[in-house]
């Protein structure tokens, strides 16, 4: 764990963690658009980033902009190790009341997070996922395959897991802190997801969705790593 500064001795409410792997083109305008809608939802906060072996300029361009925000820290490590070991070591060092884990490219926006906040505060759950299959949700400018393969791919996952759940595989997710305390993960990849699903299942907590828009920017259309 690298902090950028010395960790805040204020307890955040909300850890919101975002997994990082070269993303030298955008990080730092993303993070710049997070801040301020972290700062909006009137909460203490903290951002930990994970860079999970970036072999660019992410983790110089994070501690060269942000070095100065005790609320956003650094976890970085040499090699890529993949989604589920990424926020396996975000969880580790959460201290917020409230969860959240999101995508470095804010493809459902930065208002996502006090949306899934509010539904764990003020709804009975213990994790809340965003679904852009639920009623109300949506997807825009993805492309019509890989929309296709999600949506339906979903529908088998909810099949198998005996789940009504719309979106298993996502990463858009809230939780309670007592929830992620509970279950030992094992995942490396992002089969992770499913197996946070399964297992918090398992334990009897109460998990519900929010609809949702997933928004990519014409741009990453182009972008083979997406």
């Amino acid at each position: 764990l690298y902090p950028l500064n010395p960790v805040s001795l204020i307890k955040p409410s909300i850890s919101v963690i975002i997994s990082i792997y070269n993303e030298e083109m955008c990080i730092r305008e993303n993070i710049n658009r997070l801040v301020p809608a972290l700062d909006a939802i009137g909460d203490t906060w903290e951002l930990i980033l994970v860079n999970d072996g970036s072999t660019d300029s992410t983790r110089k361009i994070i501690e060269g902009n942000f070095g100065n925000d005790k609320r956003i820290r650094l976890v970085s490590y040499d090699y890529n190790r993949g989604r589920g070991y990424a926020l396996r070591k975000g969880f580790s060092v959460i201290r917020g009341e409230y969860i959240v884990t999101m995508e470095s490219d804010m493809n459902y926006g930065t208002a996502i997070v006090s949306q899934l906040v509010n539904k764990l505060k003020n709804d009975w759950c213990d994790m809340v996922i965003a679904s852009p299959y639920l009623r109300g949700g949506k997807v825009e400018n993805v492309p019509f395959k890989r929309a296709f393969l999600s949506r339906y791919g979903n529908k088998i996952l909810s099949l198998a897991t005996q789940s009504d759940l719309t979106t298993l595989s996502g990463m858009t997710r809230g939780y309670k802190q007592e929830v992620i305390k509970s279950i030992d993960l094992e995942s490396d990849g992002k089969e992770v997801h499913l197996e946070i699903v399964s297992k918090v299942k398992a334990l009897g907590y109460q998990i519900k969705e929010i609809p949702a828009t997933l928004r990519w920017e014409k741009s990453q259309k182009r972008e083979s790593k997406r």
